[in-house]
């Protein structure tokens, strides 16, 4: 379990660094699995079902476009801190990242 949390804080904070609005998704595939916890794109794509909020709506509101957007909620890209940030503020939710 340490092991994924060092995996997941170093990819974290990469993708953070680069700037980029999404990086690849290259930590292991099974990691969610490990967790109690949903990976976080299920969990974004849970609370923009819940909230009734498009896809469309939800790129537009973030600045994403429409295939990041899905690309985040089936685990393939992973969003910045400050993206991630935005959507939980948009769909008024919490992410967890993952248990300690």
């Amino acid at each position: 379990m340490k092991a994924t949390l060092i995996l997941l804080f170093s990819f974290f904070v990469l993708s953070c660094q680069t700037g980029l609005d999404h990086q690849p998704f290259t930590a292991s595939a099974n990691w969610s699995q490990e967790s109690d916890f949903p990976a976080i794109g299920i969990q974004i794509q849970n609370a923009r079902i819940k909230k009734s909020v498009s896809i469309s709506k939800l790129a537009d509101a973030t600045g994403l476009s429409e295939q990041n957007i899905k690309h985040i909620e089936s685990n393939k890209a992973m969003p910045t801190r400050e993206t991630l940030v935005e959507i939980q503020k948009i769909l008024d939710c919490d992410i967890v990242l993952d248990a300690i």
